[in-house]
C-alpha cells in the first residue's frame, strides 16, 4: 500500500514537472516571438523614418492577374502598355480621377517591347476597350517582327491554365509588400545587415518603387541621377552606330500591325500610340538616327491609330526628363493630365466625359 501511494506521488510530480516544462517552454517562445515582433516594428518605423517606402514586386503572375481584369470590362477599359516609361510617366491615380467610368489597367514591362501585348489584345476578340501604347521608332520598326522577348512570356504565362492557389498566394503577398517596408524589394536583408554593422546606419532608400498596380513612381531628386544620366547618355551614343532601316523599309515594318488596328477598331476599340517625352542625348540621337519627317510624321499619316508625339503637343512638350529618359514622380500628375486633355482632343475617350483636373 505505502508503494503504491509513493509511486502516485512520482507520476503525480513527473506530470507537474511535465506541466511546468512545457508551461515554461511555451513561455520562452511567446517572449521570443514578442521580442521578434518588437524588433521588426522598430526597424519598420525606422526605415520609414529614413524615407524608405513599401514597394512591390513586379513579376509574371501580377502581370497575369491585371491582364484577366481586363476582360471583366472590356468596353470600359483602358488598358496602358509599353516600357519603363507607360510604368514611370503616367500617374494612373490621376488618369482614374479624370476619366471614372474607365477602368485603368497598367500593363507596361520595364525594358520590353510592347509588341506581344498589342498583339494578344488587338486578337482578344472580347475586348474592345482603349490602348494607349508608348512607342518609339525602335519599338515601331520591331512590329514587323515576330513578337517575342520577356512580354511574350507574359502573354504566353498569361494563356496557361492557372493555378488558384499560386494566384491566392501573390495576392497575400501583394498586400504585404503593399504595406511593409521591411519586405520592400530594395531592403534586402544582406544589405541591411552590411549597412547596420558596417556602416552603423540604415541603407538610404532606392529612387525607384512600384505601386500595387504595378505603376511605379521615380525619385531623381537622390544622388542616384549622375549615375542614371550617365547611363542613359551612354546609351544614346550607342545608338548612333545601331543600323537604321531606310524610311520605306521602317514604314512598311511600323504597318504591319494596321489590318489588326482596323479590325479591333471596327469592333470599337481604339488605339493610341504616343511618343513620351525624351531630352538631350537621348533626344538628339533619336532626332539623327529617324529624322522626324521622314519617319514618325510619314507613320503618323498613314496609320488608322491615334498617335501623340510630344514634340507636337506644347503642354507635353515642356517636360524635361532628368535622366534624359523619364520624369520625375513630381511631374506625372501635371504630364496625365496633359496626356487626357490632348487624347479628348480628338475624342479618343468619347464613352466617358473626362473630370478637368482642379
Amino acid at each position: 500500500m505505502h508503494s503504491s501511494i509513493f509511486s502516485s506521488r512520482l507520476q503525480v510530480k513527473h506530470v507537474d514537472s511535465t506541466v511546468t516544462a512545457g508551461r515554461t517552454w511555451r513561455t520562452v517562445w511567446l517572449l521570443a516571438l514578442l521580442l521578434v515582433a518588437l524588433s521588426l516594428s522598430s526597424l519598420e518605423v525606422l526605415l520609414r523614418m529614413e524615407g524608405h517606402r513599401p514597394s512591390i514586386v513586379d513579376d509574371v503572375h501580377l502581370w497575369s492577374y491585371y491582364r484577366a481584369k481586363i476582360n471583366e470590362a472590356p468596353s470600359t477599359t483602358v488598358a496602358l502598355l509599353g516600357d519603363s516609361r507607360m510604368q514611370l510617366d503616367i500617374d494612373t491615380a490621376v488618369m482614374r480621377q479624370r476619366l471614372p467610368g474607365i477602368t485603368v489597367i497598367q500593363l507596361a514591362v520595364d525594358g520590353s517591347n510592347p509588341l506581344p501585348t498589342l498583339v494578344d489584345l488587338l486578337n482578344d476578340q472580347t475586348f474592345h476597350g482603349l490602348i494607349i501604347c508608348t512607342v518609339t521608332e525602335d519599338r515601331l520598326n520591331s512590329f514587323g517582327e515576330r513578337p517575342s522577348g520577356v512580354q511574350q512570356e507574359y502573354v504566353t504565362y498569361y494563356h496557361q491554365p492557372w493555378k488558384g492557389s499560386a494566384y491566392l498566394d501573390r495576392l497575400v503577398s501583394l498586400w504585404l509588400q503593399a504595406h511593409l517596408v521591411i519586405i520592400n524589394p530594395s531592403v534586402r536583408l544582406e544589405r541591411l545587415t552590411y549597412n547596420l554593422f558596417w556602416k552603423q546606419q540604415l541603407p538610404t532608400p532606392d529612387y525607384l518603387i512600384t505601386l500595387p498596380d504595378r505603376s511605379r513612381q521615380a525619385d531623381y531628386a537622390t544622388e542616384a541621377l549622375d549615375r542614371l544620366r550617365t547611363r542613359r547618355i551612354q546609351q544614346a551614343q550607342e545608338s548612333l552606330a545601331m543600323p537604321v532601316p531606310t524610311p520605306e523599309e521602317w514604314l512598311d515594318n511600323a504597318l504591319t500591325l494596321e489590318p489588326q488596328l482596323q479590325r479591333f477598331q471596327a469592333r470599337g476599340g481604339k488605339v493610341a500610340f504616343v511618343y513620351f517625352p525624351i531630352s538631350d542625348a537621348t533626344l538628339a540621337a533619336a532626332n539623327q538616327r529617324f529624322p522626324r519627317a521622314h519617319y514618325w510624321d510619314k507613320f503618323a499619316q498613314a496609320t488608322s491609330a491615334q498617335t501623340v508625339h510630344f514634340l507636337d503637343t506644347p503642354a507635353l512638350a515642356t517636360f524635361d526628363p532628368p535622366d534624359t529618359s523619364h520624369l520625375d514622380y513630381r511631374d506625372t500628375p501635371a504630364f496625365t493630365n496633359a496626356l487626357v486633355d490632348q487624347l479628348d482632343r480628338f475624342g479618343f475617350f468619347d464613352q466617358v466625359e473626362p473630370h478637368q483636373p482642379h
